[in-house]
C-alpha cells in the first residue's frame, strides 16, 4: 500500500540528503542499486523494490531492487498499483506479504515508487520516514541526472554532426559513443556496425574495449557481409535483443567465446524504418536484465539514429545541390549549343549540323568515337550517315563508312533500335551476342547508343564510345537530351529541304517529261521520212542487181557493135561517157553506198528507238522484268556524242538475269553516273582521252553494275555530302546537286537496292549499284550455276 506521512511535524535531515545526493555516481543503474540498498538499511526492512512506469505510460516494470532475485529485474508488473492483485503478485514473486510504498516524483511526467518489503507489519518512526523520503528525493535527483546525461550526450552527438565532415564524423562520433559506454556506463566492450539500405554490412565498424584479435575477427566477419542473428533481429524489433549467455546461445558468432560471464545487448540503429546499423554492448551477466541500462541504451540509440539520419539528409542535400548545379551547368551548355545549331541551320548542311552535334556529345561524355545514323523503317535499314571529326581523322579506317546496314545484320550496338531504349555496353569485350567489328574499325572498349523516337518509331540513333571510364545514367540523360534537341531542330530544316527537293524533283520530272515528249515527237517526225528512206534503200537493194545485169548486157552489145564498125560515132560517144563517169568505179562504189546508207538508216533507227525507250513513258513506279544490259546499251547511244571527244567507254556486260525494275529510271541513274564521270574528266582539261568502264555481274541475290572512271576522284572532305540534295562541287550553272540525290532515291528507296562509291588509292571513282533479284529468279540462277 502507499504510505501517508503522519500529521505531526517532521524533521528533515538536510545533512543526510546532501550526503545521499553527493554519493551518486555517473552510472544510473549503480545509483538505483545503491539507493534501494540504503532504503532497506534506513527502514530495517529486509528487501525493497524500485518500480518504474515505461515512457508509453502503460507498462510498469521492476527497475531495481535489493535482496530480491536478479531475475525479477525488468519483469512487467500488474496494471493495478494497489489492491489484492498487487499484493498477490509481490507475495508470489518475493515471498514478502507486507509492503510499504513511497511515491517518487518525476518531473518528466511519469511516476515511480519505492516499495519496502517485510515478512510482518511494520510501523516506521519519524526518523525512518524522513530517511526514506530523503531517499525518494535522491531517486528523483538520480532520474534527473540521467535525463541530463542523456540530453548532454544527444547535444554532443548533434554538435559533432554539424562540426565534422562525413568520414571524420562517423569515425569520431561512433567511436566516442562506444568509448562513453565502456568508460562511463560500465560496459566491458561496445561496437557499432553500419549497414547499407539492404541491411548488409558495409564493412565499417567502430568499437571500444575490444582486443586486437577480437577486432580482427569482427572486421573479417563484417567485410564478408555476414551478420549475427542477434544483430539481424535487433534491426527488426524496437526493443533490441538480450543475450544472457552468448557462449551458449551464439556459438556461431566469432565473439561469443571471449565473453564468458558477460551478456550482450544488441539494439538496432533505425530511423523511420530505415536501418543504419546496430550497437552491441557486452556487460556483466548480473546486469543484463537491467532495464534502466536498456533505457539508457535506447535513448542513446535514438540520438544516434537521429544524428545519422540528419547527416544522411545533409549529404543528400549536398548531393542535391551539386546535382542541381550540375544540371544547371548542363542546361546552360545545352542552351548554348541550341543557339549554335539555330545559326548553323541557316547555311550549313544537315550533315555538318549532325557532325557538330556528335562532336559535342563526344566532348560532353569524354568519348573518342561518335556517330549519327538514320533508320529507314520500311526496309529496316540503317543508313550510315555521319561520324565525328575525331572518328574520321584518327579512329576508324573502314572502307565502307557511309553505306547501309540491314538491322538484322547489325551488332549489339543496334539493340537500341531493336529495343527502343538507350543501350550501354561498359565492357564490350565481354558483352554477350556481339558479332565483332568490321575490318579497320577502331577497337571498341565501351559504347552508349541513344535512339531518337517519334510516334513509336526509331528515327535515328546517336552513339558515342570509348570513354575512359564507365558511362552512367547522367551521360545517357544528357546525350538523349542533346539528340532530341538536335532532332527537333532538324525536323524543320529537313521539312523545308524536303519541300524544296520535291519542288525541284517535280520541275525535273516536268522537264524530263517535256524532253520525253519532245524526243517522242522528234522520233515520230524522223521515223516518217526515215521509213521512206528505208523503203527506197530496200528497193535499191532489190533493183541494183538487175541494173548491174542490164549494164553488163549493154556493154556486151557495145563491144559487138565496135567489132562491126569501130569508128561509129555512137560507139565512140558511149565510150567517152564511160570514161567520163568511170562506169566501173561507179558500179563498184554504188553497192558500197547502198550498204553504207542501209547502216546509217539502221543507226538512226537505233538512236530513235533508244530515245523512245528513254523518253520516260513509264513515269510510274511500275516494275517490269528487264535486262539492264539493254538499258545500258540504250544509254550509251545517247551519251555517245558527249563522250566522243572526252573519254573512251569500255563495257564488260556479263550474263545476268532479268530483274524487276523501272528501266527508264535505271537508265536515268546510269546516265547521271556517266555524265558525272565525263564532267569530272573534262574538268581536268587533259590532252588525252579519259577512260570509263562499265561492268555488270550477278550473284545469288543481286545484280551489280559498276561505272569506273580515271578522273580526279572525290575529295575526302566532301565524300559525306555527295548524296545530299543540292550539294555540288561543280561551277554555278553546270550542276544542280540533284543528280546523285535522285539516283540514290531511285536505287535505294524505289528499288530497295544500294548505291555506293569508293575512291581507289590510284585515283578515279567507282560507283556501284546493286538491285535485288526476285526470290524465284535467284533460285533459278542458283540451279543454273549448280
Amino acid at each position: 500500500m502507499i504510505c501517508t506521512p503522519p500529521e505531526a511535524p517532521r524533521r528533515r535531515s538536510y545533512a543526510f540528503l546532501q550526503e545521499t545526493i553527493s554519493s551518486l555516481c555517473a552510472s544510473f543503474p549503480e545509483n538505483m542499486r545503491s539507493l534501494t540498498r540504503r532504503a532497506c538499511e534506513m527502514s530495517d526492512c529486509p528487501a525493497s523494490l524500485y518500480i518504474r512506469m515505461r515512457e508509453d505510460g502503460k507498462t510498469r516494470y521492476l527497475a531495481a531492487g535489493h535482496a530480491v532475485s536478479k531475475g525479477l529485474l525488468g519483469i512487467t508488473m500488474p496494471q493495478e498499483h494497489e489492491g489484492p492483485a498487487m499484493d498477490h503478485w509481490i507475495l508470489e514473486h518475493t515471498g514478502f506479504e507486507h509492503t510499504l510504498s513511497f511515491p517518487v516524483s518525476l518531473r518528466s511526467g511519469g511516476y515511480a515508487y519505492l516499495t519496502m518489503l517485510a515478512d510482518k507489519p511494520r510501523r516506521l518512526t519519524i526518523k525512518q520516514y524522513d530517511a526514506l523520503e530523503v531517499i525518494t528525493l535522491a531517486l528523483t535527483h538520480a532520474e534527473e541526472l540521467q535525463d541530463a546525461s542523456r540530453g548532454n550526450l544527444t547535444q554532443e552527438l548533434f554538435s559533432s554532426s554539424q562540426e565534422r565532415a562525413r568520414e571524420q564524423c562517423d569515425e569520431t562520433l561512433l567511436t566516442s559513443v562506444c568509448r562513453e559506454l565502456v568508460e562511463q556506463h560500465g560496459a566491458e566492450s561496445a561496437w557499432i556496425a553500419l549497414v547499407d539500405r539492404t541491411r548488409v554490412p558495409d564493412g565499417r565498424f567502430f568499437h571500444a574495449g575490444l582486443t586486437t584479435d577480437e577486432t580482427a575477427r569482427l572486421d573479417t566477419m563484417l567485410k564478408e557481409g555476414k551478420i549475427s542473428g542477434c544483430a539481424s533481429r535487433s534491426m527488426n524489433t524496437a526493443d533490441g535483443q538480450v543475450i544472457s549467455s552468448p557462449r551458449l546461445k551464439c556459438s556461431a558468432c566469432p565473439m561469443s567465446e571471449d565473453f564468458d560471464g558477460f551478456g550482450h545487448l544488441s539494439i538496432g540503429i533505425c530511423f523511420n524504418d530505415q536501418p543504419y546499423g546496430w550497437l552491441t554492448v557486452s556487460v556483466p551477466s548480473r546486469y543484463i536484465s537491467d532495464h534502466i541500462q536498456h533505457a539508457v541504451l535506447q535513448d542513446l540509440i535514438t540520438s544516434l539514429a537521429i544524428s545519422l539520419h540528419s547527416r544522411e539528409l545533409d549529404r543528400q542535400n549536398l548531393e542535391t545541390q551539386k546535382s542541381r548545379e550540375r544540371m544547371l551547368k548542363h542546361f546552360e551548355r545545352l542552351s548554348a549549343f541550341r543557339i549554335k545549331q539555330v545559326e548553323m541551320m541557316k547555311n550549313a548542311s544537315v550533315r555538318k549540323i549532325l557532325q557538330a552535334t556528335i562532336d559535342e556529345a563526344e566532348e560532353w561524355t569524354e568519348s573518342r568515337i561518335g556517330f549519327f545514323h538514320f533508320i529507314e523503317a520500311e526496309h529496316e535499314t540503317i543508313s550510315m550517315q555521319v561520324w565525328s571529326t575525331r572518328t574520321i581523322e584518327s579512329m576508324c579506317r573502314m572502307k565502307d563508312m557511309y553505306g547501309h546496314c540491314q538491322l538484322d545484320h547489325a551488332g549489339i550496338w543496334a539493340d537500341a533500335i531493336r529495343e527502343k531504349r538507350t543501350v550501354t555496353h561498359n565492357d564490350y569485350a565481354s558483352a554477350p551476342n556481339r558479332k565483332g567489328l568490321p575490318e579497320d574499325h577502331a577497337e571498341l572498349l565501351r559504347d552508349m547508343v541513344v535512339p531518337i523516337i517519334r510516334n513509336g518509331r526509331v528515327m535515328a540513333i546517336l552513339g558515342v564510345g570509348n570513354k575512359s571510364r564507365y558511362y552512367d545514367e547522367d551521360d545517357a540523360f544528357w546525350v538523349a537530351a542533346l539528340a532530341d534537341q538536335t532532332w527537333c531542330c532538324l525536323e524543320n530544316k529537313l521539312f523545308v529541304e524536303h519541300q524544296e527537293l520535291m519542288r525541284h524533283q517535280l520541275e525535273h520530272a516536268k522537264k524530263m517529261e517535256m524532253i520525253g515528249n519532245l524526243a517522242s515527237g522528234l522520233t515520230h517526225e524522223i521515223n516518217n521520212p526515215l521509213n521512206f528512206i528505208r523503203l527506197n534503200i530496200a528497193n535499191l537493194d532489190e533493183d541494183f542487181p538487175n541494173l548491174t545485169n542490164l549494164v553488163t548486157l549493154y556493154r556486151q552489145l557495145l563491144e559487138g557493135m565496135e567489132s562491126i564498125d569501130a569508128c561509129s560515132p555512137i560507139t565512140r560517144e558511149i565510150r567517152s561517157r564511160e570514161e567520163a563517169i568511170d562506169i566501173d568505179g561507179l558500179m563498184e562504189n554504188l553497192s558500197a553506198v547502198i550498204a553504207s546508207t542501209r547502216h546509217g538508216v539502221e543507226r538512226i533507227t537505233g538512236i530513235t528507238r533508244s530515245m523512245r525507250n528513254f523518253s520516260f513513258k513509264n513515269l510510274t513506279d511500275t516494275h517490269i522484268n528487264s535486262n539492264i544490259n539493254k538499258t545500258i546499251q540504250d544509254t550509251l547511244l545517247i551519251v555517245n556524242h558527249e563522250s566522243a571527244d572526252t573519254a573512251d567507254i569500255r563495257t564488260d556486260l556479263g550474263k545476268i538475269p532479268a530483274v524487276a525494275c523501272n528501266p527508264s529510271q535505271i537508265g536515268q541513274v546510269v546516265l547521271n553516273l556517266l555524265m558525272n564521270s565525263l564532267q569530272a574528266i573534262r574538268q581536268q582539261k587533259r590532252t588525252v582521252k579519259g577512260q570509263i568502264g562499265i561492268k555488270t555481274w550477278a550473284d545469288t541475290t543481286q545484280i551489280y553494275c559498276s561505272i569506273t572512271d580515271d578522273g580526279p576522284g572525290i575529295e575526302q572532305s566532301v565524300r559525306q555530302e555527295i548524296f545530299t540534295p543540292f550539294y555540288t562541287t561543280k561551277e554555278r550553272g553546270i550542276g544542280t546537286g540533284l543528280g546523285l540525290s535522285i539516283s540514290y532515291d531511285i536505287i535505294v528507296h524505289k528499288h530497295q537496292g544500294q548505291l555506293d562509291f569508293e575512291c581507289p588509292p590510284e585515283g578515279g571513282t567507282v560507283f556501284t549499284m546493286a538491285l535485288p533479284l526476285q526470290q524465284e529468279t535467284a533460285s533459278d540462277q542458283r540451279e543454273g550455276q549448280s
